[in-house]
């Protein structure tokens, strides 16, 4: 037996469109693609710096993992740590990085959780990024975590094993920091 958790974000329609339904382009559409540095020249230096998160085009919410917190913040396919998920703000590109606004992350045991210290261990076996839909699968307890995302709103969706005692870090939404036991 798994323990669903879902949580909806910013919520201003009833509906998720899916975001590729009925258009065959989108099958080649790689959200990993530019979130490792290219040895190719550019701008900013081949730094890569997108995000593959749930997000719409031109959408509000950003679902997406971060695997830096400090230079070059935000998500680096070369990682295999997630610190959290951020929720908006990002900005694709950027040179050093864009870490979003939001942190949304599932933990196991809340008495070693620190934020911006916690990380949890993913492989790239298994994770799948997709236009408006992420999900990612962590080696250290098998906790599953999908997010997916309209143009004004964005869902997570948690699985853990029945013997975890799951708990949600929700934090960086201003004075407030919590997590959700359940």
């Amino acid at each position: 037996m798994k323990i669903f958790l879902s949580i909806l974000l910013f919520c201003t329609g009833l509906s998720f469109p899916f975001l590729c339904k009925g258009e065959e382009r989108c099958k080649y559409v790689n959200p990993l693609v530019g979130t490792a540095p290219t040895l190719q020249s550019s701008n900013w230096e081949g730094h890569g710096r997108t995000y593959p998160g749930a997000i719409a085009p031109f959408g509000f919410v950003q679902l997406t993992p971060e695997t830096r917190i400090s230079s070059g913040k935000g998500y680096d396919y070369r990682d295999n740590e997630i610190y959290f998920f951020s929720c908006f703000n990002h900005l694709s590109g950027y040179p050093n990085g864009s870490s979003g606004q939001c942190k949304v992350m599932p933990v196991e045991n809340s008495s070693s959780f620190q934020v911006n210290h916690y990380k949890r261990p993913f492989s790239h076996q298994n994770e799948t990024a997709e236009p408006g839909y992420y999900k990612v699968k962590f080696d250290d307890n098998g906790t599953t975590a999908e997010t997916t995302a309209s143009i004004r709103s964005g869902m997570f969706r948690f699985v853990f094993d029945k013997n975890i005692n799951p708990k949600i870090f929700i934090g960086d939404i201003g004075d407030i920091d919590w997590q959700i036991p359940l």
